[in-house]
């Protein structure tokens, strides 16, 4: 038997509060209509090394995530949270970090800060099936109809941290996850991944640049900035 989280315990005490933003238990909450966000993180020095976003559902869907958690990898964040919608992890890296790796950044380096924030996973707590189960049914139903942009608002979040901290927002192209959801589809369609991504953007002055190794959602004026320099304009 898996132990209750105490992130899953703050979401469920969430659903007694109004909708908006709070603080349980030293930790930021987001409640909306349909969804509540837990957002955790470790910072040193005041540099993030990691950070969390749980999505969770109402109080009366979260019996039928839990039950699916047999049907999804057991080594996977659906283990630790198998009440939640999703999960979004991030991790904090330096220049240091990919210098080692010997990976570039899609833009010129010089001048630009030297702290990041890598998102490396992006799970939804649901593995489709062909010969799906009526919990699987209604979990898959329950994405589509009340739970399809939970990953757009976890995004938010997670851009809100990387700004309060002054990292850069990497995405890492290496990963299998992150690869899955940046793919188009098989119609040659642009993925929602890729969509949601450009929304952020959107929002909050930032263009994405991206090279074999990472997507970057950099700071416009900065990028702007920073190509007039290295192109030798004053």
């Amino acid at each position: 038997m898996v132990m209750e989280t105490i992130e899953s315990q703050i979401a469920k005490r969430a659903w007694t509060l109004e909708d908006g933003v709070h603080v349980l238990d030293d930790q930021r909450v987001v409640k909306s209509k349909n969804l509540v966000l837990v957002v955790s993180h470790l910072a040193r020095r005041a540099v993030l090394k990691y950070v969390r976003v749980l999505a969770f559902p109402k109080r009366a869907h979260m019996h039928y995530f839990e039950a699916n958690k047999g049907n999804v990898n057991p080594a996977g964040f659906a283990s630790l949270n198998p009440n939640a919608v999703g999960t979004l992890t991030l991790v904090g890296l330096d220049h240091r970090d990919l210098e080692s790796h010997q990976v570039q950044l899609p833009f010129p380096f010089e001048g630009s800060p030297k702290l990041f924030l890598t998102l490396a996973a992006a799970q939804t707590h649901f593995k489709s099936a062909n010969n799906m189960s009526p919990v699987q049914k209604k979990i898959k139903s329950l994405l589509f109809s009340t739970y399809p942009k939970w990953r757009f608002h976890a995004l938010q979040e997670a851009i809100r941290m990387s700004k309060i901290f002054g990292q850069i927002f990497l995405v890492d192209k290496r990963t299998p996850d992150m690869k899955r959801l940046l793919d188009n589809n098989k119609k040659g369609e642009t993925s929602t991944f890729r969509t949601e991504l450009a929304r952020i953007c959107e929002d909050h002055g930032l263009t994405p640049v991206e090279n074999d190794h990472f997507l970057v959602l950099a700071n416009t004026r900065f990028l702007t900035r920073t190509r007039e320099q290295a192109e030798g304009k004053p």
